[in-house]
């Protein structure tokens, strides 16, 4: 089956990233770390 794992990646070990799975990964922190900032910069225009 198209899920199952080849010989060529031992068992419990993980698959080498990809260039799409790192893209992904950084695009994913980015949107945490902006709606983060996106609230701080909120919180400090209802301050002033």
């Amino acid at each position: 089956m198209s899920h199952e794992r080849g010989p060529t990646v031992p068992r419990g070990e993980e698959t080498p990233p990809n260039p799409e799975h790192r893209v992904l990964t950084r695009l994913k922190r980015h949107f945490l770390e902006w709606a983060d900032r996106y609230v701080e910069m909120r919180v400090r225009a209802r301050r002033e």
